[in-house]
């Protein structure tokens, strides 16, 4: 491992080593290894977390992410139905057409940011800087944009429950939406930088197109004829989650100080979604063709079945 390094704080601080900053960049192969008492296991693992992030917003404890996410799967099951069962869809056309605007923006800035980043990075193997130096705090910046912007991503569904669009509402959708916030808090909380950003950098180029055709699409039936390149938006999410695992596989074959346990996090992250995504391909794509054929082929049958008639 590393030596320690002293690093220089700025604001007045004493400067520390990068064992006191993050002790889990000095844990890659033992940061499981629990001491034998169970009830100090929470402690033992809150002092892994990168304190740079301390006091930042929903970085001090996990559990207000969880809330969300359980919050938000209660409403689009439950209680978003139910409260519409008896109302009429809300119109929300004007709405949706500056939420899209904004989400585009926003992960235009995050994209850039990953972009500018990942310009001085090793696409390889690329270490944590847990240090304050500009780029250390750069990619810690960027990381925790990330993390925040899953919670904009969250009014995708509430939106379709308000317009009564629960056909939208899939479990690939509500899984994909509900569930990041939860690992993405932990990239931010214990390893703000390094090889893991390389997902949210594709995450957020992926958004970028996404956002535009839902704001296109938001403007009305007129724009349907442009809008023919949607099935190939889904086989560009597939193929970031191909891409970040391919990428993600790297530290585990060489000598790369990157915490494992996020090259598997991110491993099992890009498989459940890469089938999630390719079952919801095959479903809507497919599975319409096929049942098209079907139609014509009947027609075909019974046109043939009158005429001998």
């Amino acid at each position: 491992m590393m030596s320690e390094l002293s690093l220089a704080y700025p604001g007045g601080r004493d400067s520390k080593n990068l064992m006191d900053v993050c002790p889990l960049l000095y844990t890659n192969s033992t940061m499981w290894s629990l001491p034998p008492q169970p009830n100090t296991w929470i402690a033992h693992f809150w002092d892994l977390r990168d304190r740079r992030a301390d006091g930042w917003f929903l970085m001090d404890s996990v559990w207000p992410t969880i809330a969300v996410s359980l919050a938000y799967y209660v409403f689009v099951r439950y209680v978003g139905p139910s409260f519409m069962k008896k109302r009429a869809p809300f119109e929300l056309k004007s709405v949706m057409l500056v939420y899209n605007l904004a989400q585009t923006i926003i992960n235009s800035w995050i994209f850039y940011r990953g972009v500018r980043l990942w310009s001085n990075y090793n696409f390889t193997c690329q270490p944590v800087d847990y240090s304050d130096s500009p780029i250390g705090i750069e990619a810690l910046d960027m990381t925790y944009y990330y993390y925040l912007s899953k919670f904009p991503d969250l009014l995708d569904s509430i939106f379709f429950v308000l317009r009564k669009k629960f056909d939208h509402l899939s479990t690939l959708h509500v899984v994909h939406h509900g569930g990041l916030p939860l690992p993405v808090w932990f990239a931010a909380r214990f390893a703000g930088g390094g090889h893991i950003t390389f997902c949210g950098l594709l995450n957020a180029g992926v958004h970028v197109p996404m956002y535009v055709y839902y704001f296109l699409a938001a403007l009305g039936p007129n724009m349907q004829p442009y809008l023919w390149w949607k099935r190939y938006l889904t086989k560009l999410q597939m193929m970031q989650f191909v891409v970040f695992f391919l990428h993600a596989l790297q530290p585990l074959f060489i000598e790369c100080d990157v915490p494992k346990a996020y090259c598997w996090l991110i491993i099992c992250h890009g498989v459940l979604y890469f089938v999630l995504f390719a079952n919801f391909y095959m479903q809507t794509y497919f599975s319409k063709k096929k049942d098209g054929m079907d139609k014509r082929n009947l027609k075909v049958r019974s046109d043939n079945h009158r005429k001998m008639g």
